[in-house]
């Protein structure tokens, strides 16, 4: 691992939007059907939408890890795991839930596998 952040968000409505580029917000209305008709996930361009089993977390913890090389798996230990693939640019990945405020989450440029994982939900 190369870094790692621990940050405080919020989860509202059920979902959250990962932006790595700057997208119409109609794309996010869109993807939410996709994602809400398919496993839950759903992505164009810079803009990935995840549904959440839990419908809101006002003090969600989110750790975000960069690896310089694959990590090793532990997808059984999480109850909700989607894989995406990202191009982050030089502002990184902003992180979106309905009703909130964009939260900035430092992520150097690159092209990235990442693994979204969760658990623990009420």
């Amino acid at each position: 691992m190369s870094s790692s952040e621990d940050l405080v968000v919020t989860l509202d409505y059920g979902q959250f939007y990962l932006h790595t580029a700057e997208e119409d917000p109609e794309l996010a209305v869109d993807l939410l059907g996709e994602a809400q008709v398919s496993d839950g996930i759903a992505q164009q361009g810079g803009l990935v939408v995840i549904e959440s089993p839990q419908q809101n977390n006002f003090e969600m913890p989110l750790r975000v890890e960069v690896w310089t090389a694959q990590p090793s798996t532990d997808l059984d230990d999480w109850e909700e795991a989607f894989e995406v693939h990202l191009d982050v640019g030089t502002a990184g990945i902003l992180y979106e839930s309905p009703t909130f405020d964009v939260t900035p989450v430092p992520v150097p440029p690159g092209s990235y596998h990442a693994l979204i994982t969760g658990q623990g939900f009420i």
